[in-house]
């Protein structure tokens, strides 16, 4: 696992530094609850049904704070109560993120019904023109 944690941190900084768009959307195994996310010298609040914060969420602000990347859960329109995205017989949190360095190009995010999983599927819609690169292929969102 750490040596997926290392290569996925090294792409995330060489595209970073290349002044690419990042788009990150996954089950992190972190509960972030509502910290604030400062990024340069703004901070913007979050809303979530989880008030929790763990080990794991603690380490992804710091990532997200660090590479001036956001959260997007509970922050726009469609997800502005921050709903659960897993629910099991334990209980419920937020452990599925969308984190993007642009805000500006999602304009809505949804937490869709339950699946046959215990993790609920995460929609959003893309502003503008989108140009997504992964493993050298390029796909283009309209």
């Amino acid at each position: 696992m750490e040596v997926i944690k290392s290569e996925l941190k090294r792409s995330l900084e060489n595209a970073l530094e290349d002044g690419k768009q990042v788009l990150m959307v996954g089950d992190f195994k972190a509960r972030t609850g509502e910290e604030m996310i400062g990024v340069g010298d703004q901070e913007e609040q979050r809303s979530s049904e989880d008030k929790t914060i763990n080990q794991e969420g603690r380490k992804l602000i710091e990532l997200c704070e660090r590479n001036g990347l956001k959260i997007l859960n509970g922050m726009v329109d469609g997800d502005r109560p921050g709903k659960f995205t897993s629910v099991n017989s334990r209980g419920a949190a937020v452990v599925d993120y969308l984190i993007i360095k642009d805000s500006g190009m999602v304009k809505r995010m949804n937490i869709a019904s339950r699946t046959d999983s215990d993790h609920l599927p995460l929609g959003w819609a893309i502003r503008s023109e989108c140009v997504v690169s992964l493993l050298n292929l390029r796909y283009k969102f309209f």
